[in-house]
């Protein structure tokens, strides 16, 4: 694949659902001008697994903790594990309205990320804790 493509994607735009709730459309803007897109709305979450694939392709990883700006944070109607693709993990789901997305973490990562919640849990039963 050539390491320079043809248009580049500049940002989303203008989402909104179809009348049967089955699609979603949205505008992309392109260096070759915008497009109107539509996206089964069962495919949506394979096209965010897509995304997220993309962004491990890309590697190096944050370093100093997580980030704190810049952050969309999207609603979770739901969090759960299942079991991992391997002996030695476990895949975390986040539910949000009619879609899942997985991501598997190690044991290790899975302990760290547990103390973590606590953490936060316990902050937010304390009473007269900030809103």
């Amino acid at each position: 694949m050539a390491d320079k493509p043809r248009f580049q994607i500049l940002s989303f735009s203008d989402a909104y659902p179809s009348k049967a709730l089955d699609a979603l459309f949205f505008t992309v803007e392109t260096t070759a001008g915008s497009m109107e897109l539509a996206c089964p709305a069962v495919d949506l979450g394979s096209i965010m697994q897509f995304f997220a694939g993309c962004a491990i392709e890309l590697g190096g990883g944050i370093t100093g903790g997580l980030p704190q700006n810049d952050l969309i944070p999207i609603p979770a109607d739901r969090l759960g594990f299942t079991t991992g693709s391997t002996p030695d993990t476990k895949t975390l789901v986040l539910q949000f309205g009619q879609f899942a997305l997985a991501f598997e973490m190690d044991h290790a990562t899975l302990g760290h990320s547990a103390s973590e919640l606590a953490q936060v849990l316990q902050a937010l039963s304390a009473p007269g804790r900030p809103n």
